[in-house]
């Protein structure tokens, strides 16, 4: 392009049969999926806009907020929970991954298992590996050594009896 050349603009007036969006519109998509709110725009026949995606409690693609403009339903959709790395906890102690989760956003339970090799209050497994990259408040399963089994006492057996 040069300074002088001429840009021609073309606007469209829209699809025919569209209307003006209102309030009650905005209800009707309020907490559907953005796919279904489409569907519903399209047989309803108004526009539905897009105007962010921001995370939230809310399922992922679904719409947490509806407004009716002018001339579209504008809406913002959820992006589902905010995603944080699983930190890598196993190998340490359970108190260590405790924090560790705590500091990611992620929940956690334990189990116990008994080892003879890993030491008692170590955390041997962890049910989502580290690095991955998942929603806030994942549940993770942790598996921390009991330490070692109970040595098991025979019970005493008894003198033969003499008669």
């Amino acid at each position: 392009m040069n300074t002088g050349d001429t840009i021609v603009v073309t606007l469209s007036s829209g699809a025919d049969g569209v209307r003006n969006a209102t309030d009650a519109d905005a209800q009707k998509v309020a907490g559907k999926s953005w796919e279904e709110a489409l569907q519903i725009a399209e047989q309803e026949k108004f526009y539905l806009a897009r105007k962010e995606t921001v995370y939230s409690t809310e399922p992922e693609g679904n719409i947490i907020n509806s407004q009716a403009s002018s001339d579209a339903v504008v809406t913002t959709v959820s992006a589902g929970r905010e995603r944080t790395i699983v930190p890598e906890v196993a190998g340490g102690t359970l108190d260590a991954a405790k924090q560790l989760l705590d500091a990611a956003g992620l929940t956690y339970t334990t189990s116990e298992q008994t080892s003879t090799e890993v030491p008692e209050g170590t955390v041997m497994t962890q049910s989502v590996a580290s690095g991955e990259r998942i929603p806030e408040g994942t549940e993770i399963a942790l598996t921390v050594s009991a330490g070692a089994p109970e040595p098991e006492t025979e019970a005493p057996t008894a003198a033969p009896r003499v008669q």
